[in-house]
This record gives C-alpha cells, sequence and structure tokens, in this order.
C-alpha cells in the first residue's frame, strides 16, 4: 500500500520562539511527536511562507525593511503556550472554527472540519504513550492529525479549544460545497469510519435528531449514499423532519431534482429558512461583484423568506456551469450556508433544543 505524502509542520520551543520543522510521513510524525518528551505544535501552515508574503506586502505598502524583516525572521506564532493538555489551537479568535467549537459538542465538532485547515494542534506527548495503546498512534490516512484527534475525543481524552490571534491569520472554514460532488475515494476511508461510529451526543434528548445529525456530517463530506441511508431511516419522523430535509438535500447533491423537490415538500416550511432568506441575500448583495446575482435575489424570495424550490431550480442551471464560473461558485456558499445552519438546528433539536 502507498503511503500519503504529508504536508505537516511540527513546532517545538527553542530559545527564540517556536522552531519548525516539515513533516512528510506518518511513521516521521509518529517518532517526532511522541520520540521526545517536549510539546509540540502541528499545523499545514508554511508559516515560513506566509511570513515571506507579508513582508513583501508590507515592502510594497512602503513599511521600512526593519519590519520586514523582523516578519521574515520570526515566523513562529510566539504567544502559543506550550500547557500540558493535549488542545485545538484556533488560528483566529472568532472564526468559522471557533464558531464550530462554541455550538457543537465536541463529539460532533470534531468530524465537522480539520482543525488543521484553521489553526494548530498542541500535544503534550508525556501525556500520552503510543506503545500502551494502539489508539494514540498517528494512522496512514489523508490527514492522520483529525483522524488522530477524532479519537481521543471518542475515548474521552482531555482536548481544550483555546481562541489566538497569529500574527498572520488566514480564511478559514467551509466555504463553498460542492453542488454534485464526486464519491470521496478510499483515502477518506477513515474519515468515513469516524463518521459512521463513535458516539455523537451522550443521551440525546431526540434520538431520531441525533440519526438526522449523523445524516447532516456524512452530506458535509460528500459520504451521499451513506447519508441517504441514515436519512431513509428516520423518514417522516422528528418534530422539524431533519432527517427529511438532509434527504432533500442529499437528491439534490446526487443530482435527483424532482426527488429533492418531493422531499422538501415533505419537510415544509423549516425553523432555519428565516435565517436562510437573510444569510443568502446578503451573501447575494456581497457577491454581485464577481457576478450579476439580481435575478437570484427576486427568485429566491425576501430576506424573511425562503423558496427551496428556487434554489432546487437555481443548482440545476449551475449544474450545467463550469467548475470556474462564479455564479457556480456563488450557489455552492448559499449551499454552504444551509447545511451549517441545518447542521447546527438538527444538533439543538438533538440535544432538546429548539423545538419551537
Amino acid at each position: 500500500m502507498e503511503h500519503a505524502r504529508l504536508n505537516l509542520f511540527v513546532g517545538r520551543q527553542s530559545p527564540t520562539g517556536i522552531k519548525w520543522t516539515p513533516c512528510q510521513s506518518v511513521e516521521d510524525l509518529n517518532a517526532s511527536v511522541f520520540g521526545s518528551e517536549e510539546c509540540v505544535f502541528l499545523t499545514n501552515r508554511d508559516l515560513h511562507t506566509e511570513a515571506d508574503i507579508m513582508a513583501e506586502m508590507l515592502e510594497e505598502r512602503g513599511h521600512g525593511p526593519w519590519e520586514a524583516e523582523s516578519i521574515r525572521n520570526q515566523p513562529e506564532v510566539s504567544h502559543l503556550d506550550f500547557e500540558a493538555t493535549p488542545a485545538i489551537i484556533d488560528a483566529q479568535a472568532g472564526s468559522q472554527l471557533s464558531e464550530i467549537w462554541r455550538n457543537f459538542p465536541q463529539k460532533v465538532a470534531v468530524r465537522v472540519t480539520s482543525p488543521l485547515w484553521a489553526g494548530f494542534v498542541r500535544i503534550d506527548p508525556t501525556q500520552v504513550s503510543p506503545f500502551e495503546n494502539e489508539r494514540l498512534h498517528f494512522r496512514e490516512g489523508w490527514d492522520p492529525v483529525w483522524d488522530w484527534l477524532i479519537r481521543q475525543v471518542d475515548a474521552d481524552v482531555d482536548i481544550r479549544f483555546v481562541d489566538t490571534i497569529p500574527i498572520n491569520p488566514r480564511s478559514n472554514g467551509l466555504g463553498s460545497q460542492h453542488l454534485v460532488p464526486w464519491r470521496p475515494g478510499s483515502e477518506r476511508d477513515w474519515l468515513l469510519e469516524n463518521l459512521l461510529h463513535g458516539e455523537l451526543i451522550v443521551a440525546p434528548e431526540s434520538p431520531v435528531d441525533e440519526v438526522a445529525l449523523r445524516a447532516g456530517l456524512l452530506q458535509l463530506h460528500d459520504f451521499l449514499h451513506e447519508s441517504h441511508q441514515h436519512a431513509q431511516s428516520i423518514e417522516g419522523e422528528g418534530r422539524h423532519r431533519n432527517g427529511d430535509y438532509w434527504h432533500a438535500i442529499m437528491h439534490r447533491r446526487e443530482p435527483d431534482y424532482g426527488n429533492s423537490k418531493y422531499w422538501y415538500r415533505r419537510v415544509g416550511h423549516h425553523p432555519i429558512f428565516p435565517q436562510l432568506a437573510e444569510l443568502a441575500q446578503s451573501a447575494l448583495t456581497t457577491l454581485m461583484v464577481a457576478a450579476d446575482t439580481t435575478e437570484w435575489q427576486q427568485r429566491l424570495g425576501t430576506s424573511s423568506r425562503w423558496d427551496a424550490m428556487a434554489f432546487v431550480d437555481i443548482c440545476e442551471e449551475c449544474a450545467e456551469f463550469t467548475e470556474d464560473n462564479p455564479l457556480r461558485s456563488i450557489a455552492g456558499i448559499i449551499q454552504s450556508l444551509e447545511m451549517q445552519l441545518l447542521l447546527e438546528h438538527t444538533c439543538r433539536n438533538a440535544l432538546g433544543q429548539g423545538t419551537n
């Protein structure tokens, strides 16, 4: 079996700050993290390259050469602390990653997105010995650090989330979801395993909505078939029929637009519609620089009324566009907003919250 080549950087404390070294294999990652007793940070951000880019921007804007040189010489995020607890360190306070960890239970939040896309993971190897338990090894896969974190959270290891502000925050979040996605390849089998198994919520108030929540997580990561199975198993159930809503999204992305409209009719009015309408209209207004969205604004309804059927039609039209078409990208952004709102609502319902 061919092993995946990683694009990771391991940070260790040094007299001048944090020293970052590249790591290109899981074997190296295990040896690097667990081969010493000191705390480490992991990220897939090439901080030296980012520092060079920022230094060039400073020079172009007329800043003194000493300022640019200072950035180049100290690309490390010096404020990160080495407190002895495995933790996810967010790259920007108030970011979407921060919101995810604030709005969801840990076992759900850790499955929504990889923390390395927006921040750092801190590990104290003195607290975990990979030789005592196979669970503590990093495993082969597309994102071994994310896989490792999911398994630690599932085993109730003390994982903390900390907001930080680095010298050069980059944009992060779920971005635009593919309207008609490809089936994830075998390199994501580890993710499918973690999405299908493991307790999401301890003693859920609504077991039906916990199933819908799993359907949503599977849908978020493009496992349409498995999402469909979970949504179909709770057909017509739940106060807000969240499973049927995920069912409708699945068929829209399949794509089977007529079937999607059938399930949207089964859902009827959903509590996220007003907020989705407001966010979609705001996004369309903002994104008019990339394309004329006036027609879409009219078709999708007012800022308080969401027309789900019209959005199905829009997605069908966009499927004919090329991937780089701005309107197709905008539809993907709106779909991402819809899925994020529905995931939060489904989770609240599973916890017995937001039942009105």
